[in-house]
């Protein structure tokens, strides 16, 4: 899909604080370099760009969230080009438009599910972690278990996969070299997700139905 660069207005109400402008930052961009690829169906996505990445438990994810969004043409990555303060407001972007539509409707998605999303998302993390499968370091040790544990792995990807947009279920689990490898990383992205759908849950983003 082609993307279309424009002026795309986050939402905005309540009463903000610096650390939600800060986290609002933070998140938006880990996820908005990740969902342009996938919206944008990019071949930059690939095990190609993430192959080198350790996929065990507790791995750092802030270098391979950057390095997804390093591969952003420039003039797609998104800037700030004004803000009004106000409940309601709005943070106007110059952005991918499609991109910032997607991210929009996830985040409430996600927002209006959310203890349901929430008790999917520590249910799978209590089960990989009482599997001893968050500690798999060795590409070869993580394809075994991968195998051993197929069927909590298949429905495991299917329970937490609506919940980072299931039309890309199938090029999320491209990127990671094993099925296993591919719920961890569906597991970080609904970690980026969250706090957002938080700020949702809070008033602080607003619905695109509220224009």
């Amino acid at each position: 899909m082609d993307v279309t660069r424009g002026v795309y207005p986050v939402l905005i109400g309540g009463n903000w604080k610096f650390e939600d402008l800060t986290q609002f930052a933070n998140e938006y961009q880990k996820l908005y370099g990740l969902y342009f690829h996938l919206v944008s169906e990019s071949h930059l996505v690939s095990q190609s760009t993430t192959a080198d990445f350790p996929w065990r438990g507790g791995y750092s994810t802030v270098i391979l969230f950057q390095k997804l969004y390093n591969r952003v043409p420039y003039d797609f990555r998104p800037q700030i080009k004004r803000m009004q303060y106000a409940s309601p407001g709005f943070i106007e972007l110059t952005t991918a438009v499609e991109v910032a539509e997607q991210l929009s409707k996830l985040i409430a998605f996600v927002s209006g599910s959310l203890y349901m999303a929430f008790g999917v998302y520590k249910k799978i993390q209590k089960d990989l972690s009482v599997l001893k499968l968050t500690t798999a370091s060795a590409k070869r040790e993580e394809i075994e278990l991968a195998d051993q544990y197929a069927d909590f792995i298949e429905s495991s990807i299917d329970e937490i996969a609506p919940y980072l947009g299931e039309q890309h279920k199938k090029q999320i689990l491209s990127m990671a070299p094993n099925k296993l490898a591919a719920l961890k990383l569906q597991l970080t992205v609904f970690r980026r997700i969250k706090p957002l759908a938080d700020m949702h849950s809070r008033g602080l983003i607003r619905d695109d139905d509220d224009r």
